[in-house]
């Protein structure tokens, strides 16, 4: 992984406040402020898992946070593409887009669109360890 810049940090720090609020559905923090290769304007990818996403909104409402709903599209198989529920919202002064997927599928990483292997994954337990 890539050192940060103070920004890159700022984003890896929104990110674990996200995933602590998040933390009933086991988020995982992916792509590039992950690797350490995102930029200014990124926004922070987490992948949380639930048996229905609402229970994700749910839990942003509960802590006042504003969100609005989306979809991402990503390969589950190198021969399918699938949809995901997902929700925006702002944490930190960083975007924030949490994809849910059903809870079995934090066994199963999706395709990473740039090198076609499965999608690297961090747990709070790595990204605090990123910020040392």
């Amino acid at each position: 992984l890539h050192v940060l810049d103070a920004a890159g940090a700022g984003f890896r720090r929104a990110a674990l406040s996200a995933m602590g609020i998040l933390a009933p559905f086991t988020p995982r923090l992916v792509g590039p402020v992950l690797h350490g290769t995102a930029a200014a304007n990124s926004s922070v990818s987490l992948h949380v898992f639930a048996d229905h996403a609402e229970l994700v909104g749910e839990r942003l409402q509960q802590h006042n946070i504003i969100y609005r709903s989306c979809e991402t599209r990503l390969k589950s198989r190198r021969d399918r593409i699938a949809s995901f529920a997902g929700y925006r919202f702002m944490q930190e002064d960083a975007e924030i887009e949490a994809t849910v997927f059903p809870v079995d599928g934090l066994r199963q990483a999706p395709i990473s669109s740039i090198d076609g292997k499965p999608m690297k994954r961090a747990d709070a337990r790595v990204v605090e360890e990123l910020l040392k």
